[in-house]
Formats: structure tokens, sequence, C-alpha cells
């Protein structure tokens, strides 16, 4: 369930059908009109001052919709083997009322519920088991281009877990991401670093640096419609 949460943090989920400009594709700032993003993550280490790529570690596919929401995203182990899928579910004026999310066999076991302002950003995701217990919550905070600066993590009990800041970049890409822990204690400081970039403008590689060093390579395969 860990990469579940670092989904929602690099993807921030929107849907709203009259409002076109802000969709799932831009939100993530992918250009063009994209059907599916398939990310390959892998460990890295530093040889002769360069990143290396290593071992394959997860896998994710998201499926985009005709109004650039993302209506399915699926999980792999490194093994190939999916571990959980979700599909959205969207009503009559085209917003995305919930995600259901699916086990590796097929067993239906939570529901992912949003909450939006006046704008559309996403103010809350919060993960309901099928017992109803709450699984966990984030919410998020937003410059005045948009763009989510603050996310605050919240367990089961509603005690605060973890808070993520981001800094971006003149392109919109996250630059920057510091995550502190419950007592306010740093956990990490991760930079990252944008290569070999296709003819639409978007990203098929980036290097996430903790401390100058690499800790892992995501590689990106994006099919357009």
């Amino acid at each position: 369930m860990k990469k579940l949460f670092l989904f929602l943090f690099c993807t921030i989920l929107f849907s709203c059908k009259s409002h076109r400009n802000n969709n799932d594709l831009t939100r993530s700032n992918l250009k063009g009109q994209v059907k599916s993003v398939t990310e390959s993550e892998y460990a890295a280490n530093s040889k002769f001052g360069q990143a290396e790529k290593g071992d394959l570690t997860e896998k994710e596919d998201y499926k985009y919709n005709d109004d650039g929401n993302m209506d399915e995203y699926n999980y792999y182990y490194s093994n190939g083997q999916l571990e959980y899928k979700i599909i959205a579910k969207f009503n009559e004026k085209g917003d995305q009322t919930e995600g259901r999310m699916y086990n590796t066999d097929g067993k239906f076991v939570a529901n992912c519920v949003r909450t939006y302002d006046n704008n559309q950003n996403l103010l809350s995701y919060t993960i309901v088991k099928t017992n109803a217990d709450t699984f966990q919550r984030i919410s998020y905070k937003y410059n005045d281009k948009g763009k989510a600066i603050e996310l605050n993590t919240y367990q089961s009990e509603g005690k605060l877990s973890s808070k993520d800041v981001r800094k971006f970049d003149e392109k919109g890409l996250i630059s920057e991401e510091i995550e502190y822990a419950q007592n306010g204690d740093q956990t990490y400081d991760h930079t990252f670093q944008y290569e070999d970039i296709d003819k639409k403008g978007n990203w098929l590689k980036k290097i996430t640096l903790n401390k100058g060093e690499p800790v892992n390579i995501e590689e990106r395969e994006i099919e357009y419609r």
C-alpha cells in the first residue's frame, strides 16, 4: 500500500468535465493527447559520477480518457505481478466521484473518496476500507499557480503522520520534495533531474537524488492518441 500514497503525491487526481483546462493531464504536467503512461522505477547507484540503473523495483500504468482524466491505475510488483488496480467512477457531469481499489485477486478492498474546492483543486483524499474504517487521509495546500506545495498525511486515528513540502521549477515540474515526520524531524530531502524529453515536451527519464546521490531512476513510456 505504500506505493499508493506515493502515486497520490505525484499525480493529484482532478476530474471535472466542465473545467477542461484542469484535468489529470494538465495537473500531472503532461502535454499532448496522452492515452496512457507506463512508469518503471529502478534502484540507482552512482558510478563514475553518473547515475546507474539497477534492478526494477516497481511499475505503474496510468490510463486516461478523452477528457484527459485518469480512469484506471495499475500498480505492479517488481516481478510483474499486479498488486492492485484503481478504477475511477464518474457522475453524469463527468466528475470523478470515487476510485474503487481492487487487489491482485480482483476483490474490492477500498474506496478512495475525494473532496474539491471551487477551482476543482483536490482538498483531501481519503481511503476507506470495505469495513468503513478510514485507512488514511491526505490533505493538500496550493500556491497561487495551483501547484500542491504541501501534503499532510493522517493515519486512521486522525493523527498527523508526515508532511511533504514541494518546490517547482519554471516548467511546473517538482524540483524538490522534503518530508517531515510526525515530530517535525526531516526524514528526507529529494531533488529531481529530468532527462530525455520527447517531442511533446514530456520527460521520459527522471532521477531522484538525496544529498546529491541518486536514489532511483524512473523511465516512462507514453502513448498518444
